[in-house]
């Protein structure tokens, strides 16, 4: 009997302490764990483009910048400043700042000066305090007639994380059917992006 108490005594202080110890690691957990589920995504240029990247004294091209999250979705309302060193963005000043669209495309507008030569354009994510530099021309371009022939590696390209591609080509003949060397051909696309000019 004596020892039967003395093993009960013993007993109902460990239950005791073993549940003190469950209790504080519950409370350690808890302790650690996140308050919630909010966090700051990071975001990133993705491309920037000029279209055309060879244009006329005081003709225009579109600027477009896209931007992506760390996840590669398209970022919304991200505040995107362009500038130039020569001629005027949209609103006619050298800079301009806009928001990119569900697509995560920012846009603006660009006319070149009277003159030719090399313009800078700097692209700068906000948020992240990103900047790209981008160069393009402006020259005088020379105009022959021909015929053009266009077509693309696939007809069809599936969404697939925006990362299809397809290969796009383009040849010129002129009126003896002869190709024509060093024309310049200009490709532009609602969706996506596509590189712009090429020269054949």
């Amino acid at each position: 009997m004596k020892q039967s108490r003395w093993a009960n005594r013993m007993w109902l202080p460990a239950c005791a302490l073993a549940t003190l110890v469950l209790w504080l690691g519950c409370e350690q957990k808890g302790d650690i764990s996140p308050t919630g589920s909010n966090k700051h995504i990071l975001t990133f240029i993705d491309t920037v483009i000029v279209d055309p990247r060879i244009v006329g004294p005081g003709e225009t091209a579109a600027v477009h910048a896209r931007i992506l999250n760390e996840m590669n979705e398209p970022a919304e309302a991200e505040a995107v400043r362009f500038s130039v060193n020569r001629g005027m963005l949209t609103g006619g000043r050298a800079d301009t700042t806009v928001s990119s669209d569900r697509l995560g495309w920012a846009r603006t507008s660009y006319t070149a000066p009277t003159d030719t030569g090399t313009i800078l354009l700097r692209t700068e994510l906000l948020s992240m305090s990103e900047q790209w530099t981008t160069n393009f021309r402006i020259a005088d371009v020379g105009t022959e007639e021909g015929v053009l022939t266009l077509w693309s590696e696939r007809d069809t390209l599936f969404a697939d994380n925006g990362v299809s591609r397809s290969q796009v080509f383009a040849r010129v003949r002129n009126e003896a059917h002869n190709p024509i060397g060093g024309a310049i051909i200009y490709f532009s696309t609602s969706v996506g992006s596509i590189t712009s000019p090429a020269v054949t």
